[in-house]
């Protein structure tokens, strides 16, 4: 069951890659409440707060030139040309001064210059995937139930 629950989890993410003069944008890239919270009276008898929320759209320029849509917060992967690995968690504060990329998160900041940048990839949560998985665990260890009482 433990399997599962993994495997649950590591499909719940979407990855793109995205070229290094668009992780500027990434700053505009949340997850924010919208609208009064609302508390209702649970089905055990206790209250229960329910929250609005919507998540930013962002267009980023894929290294072919496509455009990829980012939506909600978004953690930042860099690979550097000298073979470093560099991760961000967001949310993610970025600019560009002159041809160096200055990066702050919570739990790091750094600066690189855009040449250096081998790789530069954004990962977010998918609600569709998150979904997928979810309904597609529960149809699947229903089944399991199920199958020795037929």
């Amino acid at each position: 069951m433990r399997y599962i629950a993994l495997l649950a989890l590591t499909a719940c993410y979407a990855t793109v890659d995205i070229r290094a003069d668009q992780i500027p944008k990434l700053s505009d890239a949340r997850t924010y409440a919208v609208g009064p919270a609302v508390t209702t009276v649970g089905y055990d008898g206790n209250l229960v707060t329910y929250q609005g929320y919507d998540r930013s759209r962002l267009e980023l320029l894929a290294p072919d030139g496509s455009t990829v849509v980012e939506k909600g917060d978004a953690d930042l992967d860099l690979d550097t040309t000298d073979g470093r690995h560099y991760h961000f968690e967001h949310p993610i504060d970025a600019t560009l001064e002159g041809d160096t990329l200055v990066i702050r998160a919570d739990d790091r900041t750094g600066r690189i210059a855009l040449r250096d940048v081998a790789r530069a990839r954004v990962r977010s949560l998918s609600y569709g995937k998150t979904i997928g998985a979810t309904v597609g665990i529960s149809v699947g260890v229903s089944a399991l139930l199920l199958l020795p009482l037929l």
